[in-house]
């Protein structure tokens, strides 16, 4: 079974999220942020702002976004600093100088966007040309994410963006297993910081073997077939305990609230999150009317919580601690999870974890499928194959 890395960022999964959740619980989120009645203080926020659409939507998607940040802007109050902002690119693509200009203003003019903030830009399976890679960076781009596949010249358009001076180049590799190890080794030659691989497309021992090459270019496993060069700071973060992974993939920031504002987008506020609606209409819609355009969304509760914290200790840093787990949740980790560690025992028969009376370990092995044994610990896939169980039996 491929890991899918949709399926990990949050927990519960997005397609556990319920309608009955809305924009008044949102908005209830960033006022208790507003309040400082969150546990753990009140960092500054991560953005990601979701910049879908076709080119001739542009001007209406800007609309929107401009509406949507005034409205969460409102609801924040001096709570509303940013320590990084990481924008994602429709199919449009470079939105054309003035409204990429627009847009950086519109954030600066609703939060507290200091300069030191990293802005990180996801172009998608476009490869950026020379002039917009310089444009991004000029308007602070210091982090670039491109998907590529084995046809592509990966390794051009990873060394153009260094050209162009963005510091930290992010490529997504999405390659079969025939034409991977090409690819891969072309990339390689260019030092990308990280290199992911889409590994619906690949096998076990094609991933396998993909990890032997990337760890022998000296590129560290972060997780789910994601690899980073030995000083990038993600690779940094996992070496101090500090990776994480949320909705928008890892990062080093776990304590920041990350605000999601665009079509789609996905965001945590607090012990909550939510999707604004996918459709563009809607979206803007929900906000001509004067509301968040929240879709549904779920508020965790303690279990919820508990679980969340195994699944990211287990994917992030390949270990997970009974009593750091007990002590962070007030609950016997041994005893409140004896059926996981039962089921657990399958992996450490077949090699892939350790455990003992202390913690759950990954092999090396065991961390290329991460995703797969974290999964024991999910409730919702568990209920899903006692379902799938019973009805084998019908």
């Amino acid at each position: 079974m491929a890991q899918n890395l949709s399926n990990l960022t949050t927990y519960p999964a997005v397609d556990r999220f319920v309608a009955a959740f809305g924009p008044c619980d949102l908005l209830v989120a960033l006022q208790q942020r507003r309040n400082r009645a969150v546990v753990g203080g009140c960092p500054p926020l991560v953005l990601h702002v979701a910049l879908g659409g076709r080119r001739a939507e542009l001007d209406r998607t800007l609309a929107a976004l401009e509406r949507e940040m005034a409205l969460a802007a409102a609801a924040l109050g001096s709570a509303r600093g940013v320590a990084r902002v990481h924008l994602e690119l429709g199919a449009a693509g470079w939105p054309g100088d003035a409204r990429a200009v627009r847009l950086m203003d519109a954030l600066h003019a609703a939060f507290l966007v200091p300069p030191a903030a990293g802005l990180r830009v996801d172009v998608g399976a476009r490869c950026p040309t020379a002039g917009e890679l310089s444009r991004w960076r000029s308007l602070g781009c210091d982090e670039l994410v491109f998907e590529a596949d084995a046809r592509r010249d990966a390794a051009r358009a990873a060394a153009a963006a260094r050209r162009a001076g963005i510091a930290t180049v992010c490529v997504r590799l999405a390659a079969d297993e025939d034409g991977l190890d090409a690819a891969l080794s072309a990339l390689v030659g260019a030092r990308p910081d990280r290199i992911a691989l889409d590994d619906a497309r690949l096998g076990h021992v094609a991933r396998a073997r993909a990890a032997e090459l990337l760890e022998a270019a000296r590129y560290v496993p972060l997780g789910l077939q994601t690899f980073a060069q030995p000083r990038d700071r993600l690779a940094l973060a996992r070496a101090q305990g500090r990776l994480f992974l949320g909705p928008d993939g890892f990062g080093d920031l776990a304590s920041h609230d990350l605000l999601a504002l665009g079509a789609g987008a996905v965001g945590q506020v607090g012990a909550t999150y939510y999707q604004n609606h996918a459709d563009a209409g809607a979206h803007a819609a929900a906000l001509e009317a004067g509301r968040l355009p929240v879709a549904r969304g779920i508020a965790l509760g303690r279990d919820d919580l508990a679980r969340r914290a195994v699944i990211q200790a287990l994917v992030c840093q390949g270990r997970m601690d009974f009593e750091a787990i007990g002590l962070a949740h007030l609950l016997d980790a041994r005893s409140y999870f004896a059926q996981e560690l039962e089921e657990m025992g399958r992996w450490v028969r077949t090699g892939l974890a350790a455990m003992d009376a202390e913690s759950i370990e990954l092999t090396p092995a065991g961390r290329r499928v991460a995703g797969e044994i974290a999964g024991v610990f999910d409730r919702f896939q568990r209920a899903q194959r006692r379902r799938n169980q019973c009805a084998s039996l019908l």
